[in-house]
């Protein structure tokens, strides 16, 4: 595995046009974006001759029901020459993999995300996360993105072809990861998507409680976890989400860790999608709170 601080950065004036925005990014990008979205599709287990079909279905389905940035994701397929419809499967992922699994019963290949917030007296609060996709080319793709709409602003870490955000922050104010959540009992929607749904909420709320409370009441596509980090010691906390209600889970002690397993109880149901024996979400929890438990003060 390669570690590197040199990600390319972009800035995306949302007061452009969606045709035009992305523009940059594609013509630097373009190889590295088709190569993610011929990964993402081939994890798709769907044969190959049934792939495009379902593929054109789900866009206009996605299109026709309201789905969000379509413009961008057009101009995203036409630059990289794939269809729309591979276009949107790569934005809606997240949605997509749920999506699957209801209807087909069977697991993707491992999804995980670990992320947590420590409270380190004389630096503050403290966000951490990983993204560990079974997607080879996935780190090669990640880019910095640094939006800007008139006076308001925010940054995401995001992948060359992907227009929603996985992780992002409103400077001086709030940050968000999202982690992968285990499927619920309602079928997947064309609600919002968590990965857009945050990028909207950062793109229009400057305010922690008010994204907690947008991220927390919102209908969603599928199930997720949002870690949402302010810049007061107590402003922290885990929102589990189902597609229609949340539990908000707040920081104490100064420390809070958010896996792919759920931990309130309200939800604890969905984690026998996990095999204790074979699955690491309890043992990454472990590995993660001990190690920031590490962090002293003064820690850079």
């Amino acid at each position: 595995m390669r570690f590197t601080r040199n990600v390319a950065e972009y800035t995306i004036d949302l007061a452009e046009d969606e045709d035009s925005r992305w523009a940059e990014v594609i013509e630097q990008e373009a190889s590295v974006a088709r190569k993610l979205v011929d990964e993402a599709m081939s994890g798709v287990v769907v044969s190959a001759g049934l792939l495009k079909p379902a593929a054109w279905v789900f866009e206009r389905l996605y299109r026709n029901l309201g789905g969000r940035y379509c413009r961008e994701i057009e101009a995203w397929a036409a630059g990289l020459g794939i269809t729309r419809g591979e276009a949107t499967g790569l934005s809606c992922s997240y949605e997509i993999n749920h999506l699957w699994e209801w209807l087909s019963g069977m697991r993707l290949p491992k999804i995980g995300c670990t992320a947590g917030v420590r409270w380190l007296p004389g630096r503050g609060l403290i966000h951490v996360r990983t993204l560990d996709w079974d997607l080879p080319s996935m780190g090669a793709a990640t880019r910095i993105f640094k939006f800007q709409d008139g006076g308001h602003s925010f940054v995401a870490v995001g992948l060359a072809g992907f227009v929603g955000v996985l992780s992002g922050m409103v400077p001086g104010q709030y940050s968000v990861s999202i982690n992968w959540a285990p499927p619920g009992k309602r079928r997947p929607t064309f609600d919002f998507g968590p990965a857009l749904l945050l990028r909207e909420v950062l793109a229009s709320i400057d305010d922690y409680d008010e994204a907690v409370e947008v991220l927390s009441t919102a209908r969603l596509a599928a199930p997720a976890f949002f870690m949402v980090c302010g810049v007061h010691k107590r402003q922290a906390c885990v929102i589990e989400r189902q597609q229609n209600s949340a539990v908000i889970r707040r920081i104490r002690n100064g420390i809070l860790i958010q896996t792919n397993h759920h931990v309130a109880r309200k939800y604890q149901s969905a984690n026998g999608y996990w095999d204790r024996d074979a699955d690491d979400t309890w043992q990454r929890a472990d590995t993660l709170r001990e190690s920031l438990l590490r962090l002293k003060q003064g820690t850079s």
